[in-house]
């Protein structure tokens, strides 16, 4: 058979997924979903066309920059494609879920989507698979907490090893820049050298725009201002007057997680001078990283604003985990896939050996497995697509004198396969 050359390449930052990837991918989305719903997070389900109009209201401009778009037949309004799922959960609660609000209940939603965005750069992809959770109505550290310590749980779950969690808070370098007072120009060069961490250009920008020498000394050490939890301590002798707010509300968080999940703690960093994300988010923003991660694994924060502008008017914080990191990642879900599948091989052509076939697949399907028949394998073709599919039982069927010669069952063990004894046959 030869590759196919008459399609077109994939449009830029679209791709195909194939069995084994989606396979792992759907064993971890149903996984965190599980978690999810363990702590009180009810799924629920969104559109992947929204009005534009509506849709947009919970971007930010480059956001919305980034949303495909086009005219819906019918009735010509501008429809477009989910690029982010918090704005409709926005919607949905301000047409569906306002009363539960109104009536003094918190709303814990959860969900699975793609999310579909233009590329910013090449090989940056399009789409995005993504489970996430939204906290609605709670405005105390301890939903703050929550949320770090269920996206500790699920990524740990997901069998990520050597995870981080970096928490910072948009409040603390705003208030900075706000006393800073800068033309935009210069406030807008002087976020890029605080995201950078470039402490010669932060003094330069400020050196230049004439700030008095502790005004200076405060950026500088907001840069400085990453590490563990030790680091708030810091942040209050150099920030204090400033930002005393923020840092309150940081404080809280962490005193919450000490007392909630500690064990968590170990896997906090804090990074005060962050500064990216203060147009979207209202208060505590968190990532989650591990080492192999280009981009982080979890992303998340408090957005207290947002429901405004859909009509409600109630705090919340969410949590989305990138699935492709994750899964890229992952220690355990490709072993995950082997458990409990069963392939069935019928050799030769004749139907009364696939009418035997199918019956034991039958029977492994009615104890649980995943079991199917394929025709035509020996039992070295057998192990050979069991281990490319990641199956842990092969069941061969060939011709014989009796129904018992004609089957025979193997198990992978230890990187090989071993015939069951009579007595595990009967088991199984």
């Amino acid at each position: 058979m030869t590759r196919a050359s008459t399609f077109a390449p994939l449009p830029p930052g679209a791709r195909d997924l194939l069995p084994p990837v989606l396979g792992r991918r759907r064993a971890l989305t149903e996984r965190l979903l599980g978690i999810f719903e363990s702590w009180g997070y009810e799924q629920v389900a969104t559109p992947a066309v929204e009005y534009f109009e509506v849709f947009g209201r919970g971007l930010t401009e480059g956001e919305r920059q980034r949303c495909l778009r086009f005219i819906a037949p019918g009735d010509g309004e501008i429809v477009a494609l989910r690029s982010d799922v918090t704005p409709q959960i926005a919607r949905l609660v301000a047409q569906h879920l306002g009363d539960r609000l109104a009536a003094g209940e918190l709303l814990r939603l959860s969900y699975a989507a793609d999310v579909i965005r233009a590329p910013l750069r090449a090989g940056e992809a399009a789409e995005e698979h993504q489970v996430g959770v939204e906290l609605i109505g709670d405005v105390s550290a301890g939903a703050d907490a929550e949320l770090i310590a269920l996206g500790h749980e699920a990524l740990v779950a997901a069998g990520v090893e050597g995870l981080v969690l970096d928490l910072a808070h948009v409040g603390v370098a705003g208030a900075l820049l706000d006393e800073l007072d800068l033309e935009d120009a210069d406030r807008r060069a002087l976020i890029t050298r605080l995201a950078r961490k470039d402490l010669a250009g932060i003094d330069g920008i400020l050196a230049a725009a004439g700030r008095a020498p502790a005004a200076r000394a405060a950026a500088l050490a907001l840069a400085r201002l990453h590490g563990g939890v030790d680091v708030l301590g810091e942040a209050r002798r150099r920030l204090g007057a400033v930002a005393s707010g923020p840092l309150a509300e940081v404080e809280a968080a962490v005193e919450a997680l000490a007392a909630a999940a500690p064990a968590v703690l170990d896997r906090l960093t804090l990074d005060l001078g962050e500064v990216r994300g203060h147009d979207y988010y209202s208060g505590l923003r968190l990532r989650g990283w591990a080492p192999g991660a280009s981009r982080p694994l979890l992303r998340g924060g408090r957005y207290d604003r947002l429901l405004r502008r859909y009509g409600v008017d109630a705090p919340a914080t969410g949590l989305v985990i990138d699935l492709d990191v994750a899964l890229g990642l992952s220690q355990e879900t490709a072993n995950d896939r082997r458990r409990g599948a069963c392939l069935i091989a019928a050799e030769g052509g004749d139907p009364g050996l696939r009418a035997i076939a199918d019956a034991e697949a039958r029977r492994a399907r009615a104890r649980g497995l995943r079991a199917w028949v394929e025709p035509g394998l020996d039992r070295a073709g057998a192990e050979a697509v069991a281990a490319r599919v990641g199956a842990e039982h092969v069941i061969t069927v060939a011709a014989g004198d009796t129904d018992e010669a004609k089957v025979r069952r193997w198990r992978r063990r230890d990187g090989g396969w071993e015939p069951l004894a009579a007595e595990e046959r009967s088991e199984r």
